[in-house]
């Protein structure tokens, strides 16, 4: 999903291989092949890959920076926040992109936004959360607001974050008109991890355009300015 304009965003690729560059190249390939076989009306933005960095080493981190990957995603706070201060990668990857793609609590939101390089939240799933990022991103005096996501709970499952796809109306108004140190920049879910690609589209994938066209027209929002983030490793291309 290419969030500044607003396309479909494909994510969630562990870097586990001595050769991250050519599994990237893979990964990238089929993407565009992916891509060609959409209708026209969802040409209009490149999707974006986020590598999911989450438990790898630095080097790891490197190496696929040095292939080419700039966003990356990560799960723990702790973990973002030490990847994030360490000098070696700060002078090495010096335009990196950190997504924070895990639950969030309130208590861990200031450690979160001091991380350098932060460039979005995708897992804003209830208002007091949104309140408390808008509030502390403003106290940081920042040139911009930041980039977040409300999270959608498409599968409906108990141990998944996110509001219901009935919420996620309000939840983006709220995070529209009460935020202005927000940026809404789509909506993401993670979905079920039990659905076979080889069985038919993914429903959650079918629930989450759907909420999106409800928030565009409650909001007045063009389709194209708010962008989708689902999909991992074995889905992403029919994401």
């Amino acid at each position: 999903m290419q969030q500044e304009s607003g396309g479909d965003m494909l994510r969630r690729m562990s870097t586990e291989s001595s050769s991250i560059a050519q599994k990237l190249k893979v990964v990238l390939e089929n993407i565009q092949a992916a891509c060609e076989k959409r209708p026209q009306k969802l040409q209009y933005a490149a999707p974006q890959l986020v590598a999911v960095s989450k438990t790898k080493g630095l080097d790891m981190v490197m190496e696929a920076y040095d292939a080419g990957q700039r966003h990356f995603g990560e799960n723990y706070v702790q973990e973002l926040d030490e990847k994030g201060h360490d000098i070696e990668l700060l002078d090495h990857c010096e335009d990196i992109k950190w997504h924070f793609i895990g639950r969030l609590q309130r208590n861990k939101v200031a450690k979160l936004l001091g991380v350098p390089n932060l460039y979005m939240i995708e897992t804003v799933d209830n208002e007091r959360l949104a309140k408390a990022v808008n509030d502390t991103w403003g106290r940081l005096n920042k040139p911009a607001p930041i980039k977040c996501m409300a999270q959608v709970n498409t599968s409906g499952e108990e141990n998944k974050s996110g509001c219901t796809p009935d919420t996620a109306v309000e939840l983006a108004r709220y995070m529209r008109e009460n935020c202005p140190h927000i940026d809404l920049a789509g909506l993401m879910t993670i979905g079920s991890f039990g659905h076979n690609p080889k069985a038919g589209i993914n429903p959650d994938f079918e629930k989450l355009v759907q909420v999106r066209e409800e928030v565009c027209k409650a909001l007045n929002i063009p389709t194209e300015d708010l962008g989708l983030s689902m999909g991992m490793s074995a889905d992403y291309e029919q994401a």
